[in-house]
């Protein structure tokens, strides 16, 4: 009975010295987002911080190129690219550029490369400068590094289409018959539908 209290009494004494378990939650840069959500419900993009970084000056002769395509559910991608005034003058100055298309369901995982194709510039209103330069959104179209359009790009064969002469007139005919506004206009618009329906699978590019 005694050695039974002497093992014990030991026992509680060398819990007694034990030091303290380690209670402290880690902290990582997620639960440090996760807090700031909590605490501003602005998160990483406080625009304190956004406007802090866009005061930083610009390097001289040097602009931001937003570009900006479609993707397969026909929302906006972009990115950014910094680019010498030189070469943003007109689209045809302007570099291809590239991405992953796999992210955004326009390109297989094993050949995911898609090339943006510049279309149009326009001043970037978001970017706003103040040395006489202007930022620039670029409009692009999609396409394979062999150069054909793909799939979910829609605007290539408008582009197609408005290039040919026989639908250039056609359409300056629908333009014109929609400006009559007579009972006459249905009747010549359907006979005009029915012969684009017929006709547009031999101008149009073989695969």
């Amino acid at each position: 009975m005694k050695l039974a209290v002497a093992f014990l009494a030991t026992i509680g004494a060398t819990a007694a010295f034990a030091p303290a378990a380690n209670t402290v939650a880690r902290t990582s840069a997620l639960n440090m987002v996760q807090q700031l959500d909590l605490k501003t419900g602005q998160s990483q993009l406080d625009t304190s911080v956004v406007d802090r970084f866009n005061a930083l000056p610009y390097p001289d002769d040097k602009v931001l190129a937003e570009y900006v395509w479609v993707d397969a559910k026909g929302e906006c991608r972009s990115k950014t690219r910094t680019l010498p005034v030189a070469r943003t003058e007109a689209v045809d100055k302007l570099p291809r550029w590239n991405f992953d298309g796999s992210s955004t369901d326009q390109a297989p995982g094993d050949d995911s490369e898609v090339i943006l194709r510049p279309c149009r510039i326009f001043k970037d209103p978001f970017r706003p400068r103040a040395d006489g330069l202007d930022n620039i959104l670029v409009m692009c179209d999609t396409y394979t590094p062999a150069g054909e359009a793909i799939p979910t790009n829609t605007r290539a064969i408008g582009e197609y289409l408005h290039d040919d002469e026989i639908f250039v007139h056609i359409y300056h005919v629908f333009q014109r018959l929609v400006h009559l506004q007579s009972h006459v206009v249905m009747s010549t618009l359907l006979l005009l539908l029915l012969l684009l329906i017929l006709f547009l699978p031999l101008h149009l590019p073989s695969p």
